[in-house]
Protein backbone atom coordinates (compact mmCIF):
# COMPACT_ATOMS: atom_id res chain seq x y z
CA UNK A 1 0.00 0.00 0.00
CA UNK A 2 1.40 3.90 -0.98
CA UNK A 3 1.14 5.44 2.47
CA UNK A 4 -0.14 9.24 1.32
CA UNK A 5 0.94 11.57 3.65
CA UNK A 6 -0.46 15.41 3.97
CA UNK A 7 1.25 18.32 2.76
CA UNK A 8 0.80 20.34 5.99
CA UNK A 9 -0.25 19.28 9.37
CA UNK A 10 -1.22 22.06 11.86
CA UNK A 11 -1.16 21.63 15.29
CA UNK A 12 -1.84 25.12 16.51
CA UNK A 13 -5.87 25.02 17.10
CA UNK A 14 -5.52 23.63 20.61
CA UNK A 15 -9.00 22.13 19.93
CA UNK A 16 -11.16 20.72 17.83
CA UNK A 17 -12.35 22.08 14.67
CA UNK A 18 -15.97 22.70 12.67
CA UNK A 19 -15.34 25.47 10.43
CA UNK A 20 -13.15 26.01 7.36
CA UNK A 21 -13.60 27.89 4.16
CA UNK A 22 -11.16 28.60 1.04
CA UNK A 23 -11.33 32.42 -0.56
CA UNK A 24 -12.71 32.61 -3.70
CA UNK A 25 -10.86 35.67 -4.37
CA UNK A 26 -7.41 35.35 -3.07
CA UNK A 27 -6.17 31.95 -4.34
CA UNK A 28 -4.75 29.52 -1.63
CA UNK A 29 -6.11 31.37 0.96
CA UNK A 30 -7.69 29.47 4.02
CA UNK A 31 -9.60 30.54 7.63
CA UNK A 32 -10.05 27.65 10.30
CA UNK A 33 -11.85 27.83 13.82
CA UNK A 34 -12.01 26.05 16.56
CA UNK A 35 -13.90 25.36 19.63
CA UNK A 36 -11.42 27.58 21.83
CA UNK A 37 -12.88 30.37 19.18
CA UNK A 38 -9.94 31.10 17.60
CA UNK A 39 -9.13 31.51 13.85
CA UNK A 40 -6.27 30.81 11.99
CA UNK A 41 -5.75 32.31 8.32
CA UNK A 42 -3.02 29.99 6.40
CA UNK A 43 -1.27 31.38 3.28
CA UNK A 44 -0.59 29.72 0.30
CA UNK A 45 2.58 29.96 -1.44
CA UNK A 46 4.58 28.91 -4.46
CA UNK A 47 5.47 25.11 -5.32
CA UNK A 48 3.40 23.68 -2.36
CA UNK A 49 4.47 25.61 0.39
CA UNK A 50 2.75 26.92 3.35
CA UNK A 51 2.65 29.50 5.93
CA UNK A 52 0.42 29.99 8.52
CA UNK A 53 1.14 33.80 9.45
CA UNK A 54 -0.82 34.29 12.81
CA UNK A 55 -0.15 30.61 14.29
CA UNK A 56 1.35 32.48 17.63
CA UNK A 57 -1.72 34.93 17.66
CA UNK A 58 -4.49 33.80 15.84
CA UNK A 59 -7.91 36.15 15.31
CA UNK A 60 -9.89 36.24 18.46
CA UNK A 61 -13.14 37.52 19.79
CA UNK A 62 -15.98 34.89 20.13
CA UNK A 63 -16.52 33.32 23.72
CA UNK A 64 -17.00 30.31 22.24
CA UNK A 65 -16.83 27.34 19.31
CA UNK A 66 -15.96 28.98 16.16
CA UNK A 67 -19.25 27.10 13.91
CA UNK A 68 -18.72 27.72 10.43
CA UNK A 69 -16.74 30.96 8.36
CA UNK A 70 -17.24 32.76 4.63
CA UNK A 71 -14.95 34.60 2.53
CA UNK A 72 -16.25 37.61 1.50
CA UNK A 73 -16.90 37.26 -2.37
CA UNK A 74 -15.61 40.61 -3.61
CA UNK A 75 -13.01 41.66 -0.79
CA UNK A 76 -9.87 39.68 -0.53
CA UNK A 77 -9.23 40.30 3.07
CA UNK A 78 -12.77 39.97 4.53
CA UNK A 79 -14.57 36.84 6.08
CA UNK A 80 -17.55 36.19 8.31
CA UNK A 81 -17.27 33.94 11.32
CA UNK A 82 -20.77 32.54 13.16
CA UNK A 83 -20.30 31.15 16.55
CA UNK A 84 -21.92 29.25 19.47
CA UNK A 85 -21.84 32.58 21.23
CA UNK A 86 -24.56 33.77 19.74
CA UNK A 87 -22.69 36.45 17.04
CA UNK A 88 -21.93 36.99 14.05
CA UNK A 89 -18.93 38.49 12.98
CA UNK A 90 -17.45 40.51 10.21
CA UNK A 91 -13.14 40.19 10.11
CA UNK A 92 -10.18 42.06 8.12
CA UNK A 93 -6.92 40.28 8.20
CA UNK A 94 -5.20 43.40 7.58
CA UNK A 95 -6.44 43.95 11.86
CA UNK A 96 -5.44 41.64 14.13
CA UNK A 97 -6.69 43.78 17.06
CA UNK A 98 -10.17 41.98 16.10
CA UNK A 99 -13.10 41.61 14.14
CA UNK A 100 -14.42 45.16 12.53
CA UNK A 101 -18.12 44.17 13.34
CA UNK A 102 -19.84 42.30 15.52
CA UNK A 103 -23.71 41.44 16.20
CA UNK A 104 -25.92 39.12 18.59
CA UNK A 105 -27.68 37.11 15.33
CA UNK A 106 -29.77 34.55 17.21
CA UNK A 107 -30.91 34.33 20.92
CA UNK A 108 -29.17 30.28 20.62
CA UNK A 109 -26.35 29.35 19.09
CA UNK A 110 -25.20 30.59 15.60
CA UNK A 111 -24.38 27.43 13.48
CA UNK A 112 -23.98 28.46 9.98
CA UNK A 113 -23.44 31.34 7.67
CA UNK A 114 -23.27 32.14 3.96
CA UNK A 115 -22.37 35.11 2.02
CA UNK A 116 -24.54 36.02 -0.99
CA UNK A 117 -22.30 35.67 -4.17
CA UNK A 118 -24.60 37.67 -6.62
CA UNK A 119 -25.52 40.50 -3.80
CA UNK A 120 -22.11 41.13 -1.60
CA UNK A 121 -23.70 42.90 1.32
CA UNK A 122 -26.53 39.99 2.20
CA UNK A 123 -25.27 37.09 4.26
CA UNK A 124 -27.56 34.57 6.16
CA UNK A 125 -27.18 32.98 9.24
CA UNK A 126 -28.74 29.67 10.89
CA UNK A 127 -29.28 28.56 14.60
CA UNK A 128 -29.85 26.01 16.78
CA UNK A 129 -33.49 27.26 17.35
CA UNK A 130 -34.86 26.56 13.75
CA UNK A 131 -34.56 29.93 12.74
CA UNK A 132 -32.41 32.06 9.80
CA UNK A 133 -32.10 35.10 9.47
CA UNK A 134 -30.87 37.65 6.25
CA UNK A 135 -28.50 40.03 6.88
CA UNK A 136 -28.05 43.59 5.16
CA UNK A 137 -24.25 44.27 6.24
CA UNK A 138 -24.68 48.14 5.00
CA UNK A 139 -26.56 47.97 8.12
CA UNK A 140 -23.88 46.75 10.86
CA UNK A 141 -22.00 49.79 11.78
CA UNK A 142 -19.30 49.30 15.05
CA UNK A 143 -21.25 52.14 16.58
CA UNK A 144 -24.26 50.17 16.80
CA UNK A 145 -24.33 46.92 19.26
CA UNK A 146 -27.32 45.62 17.33
CA UNK A 147 -28.58 45.35 13.80
CA UNK A 148 -32.16 44.01 12.61
CA UNK A 149 -32.03 41.39 10.12
CA UNK A 150 -33.77 42.34 7.17
CA UNK A 151 -35.90 38.84 7.24
CA UNK A 152 -36.64 36.26 10.08
CA UNK A 153 -37.71 32.79 9.01
CA UNK A 154 -38.76 30.46 12.07
CA UNK A 155 -40.32 27.22 9.82
CA UNK A 156 -38.15 24.57 11.00
CA UNK A 157 -38.46 22.91 14.31
CA UNK A 158 -34.44 21.85 15.06
CA UNK A 159 -31.70 23.32 14.79
CA UNK A 160 -30.09 24.43 11.40
CA UNK A 161 -27.34 22.20 10.02
CA UNK A 162 -26.15 23.96 6.51
CA UNK A 163 -27.49 26.83 5.18
CA UNK A 164 -26.12 28.21 0.98
CA UNK A 165 -26.97 30.57 -1.35
CA UNK A 166 -28.12 30.09 -5.03
CA UNK A 167 -25.10 30.61 -6.79
CA UNK A 168 -27.07 32.41 -10.23
CA UNK A 169 -30.13 33.43 -8.59
CA UNK A 170 -29.75 36.08 -5.45
CA UNK A 171 -33.21 35.61 -3.81
CA UNK A 172 -32.90 32.07 -3.51
CA UNK A 173 -31.63 29.83 -0.38
CA UNK A 174 -31.61 26.46 0.62
CA UNK A 175 -31.47 25.40 4.19
CA UNK A 176 -31.14 21.76 6.46
CA UNK A 177 -32.20 21.34 9.63
CA UNK A 178 -32.08 18.92 12.43
CA UNK A 179 -35.92 18.23 12.10
CA UNK A 180 -35.48 15.93 8.49
CA UNK A 181 -36.53 18.86 6.15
Amino acid sequence: AVVRSPLLSYAGHKDEGWAMDWSSVSRGRLVTGDNRGDIHLWEGGEAGQWAIPDSKSPYRGHGSSVEDLQWSPTEASVFISASSDKTLRVWDVRNKKGCMLSVPAHATDVNVCSWNRNVAYLVVTGADDGSFKVWDLRQFSPSKKEATPIAHFTWHKGPITSIAWHPQDESILACASEDDT
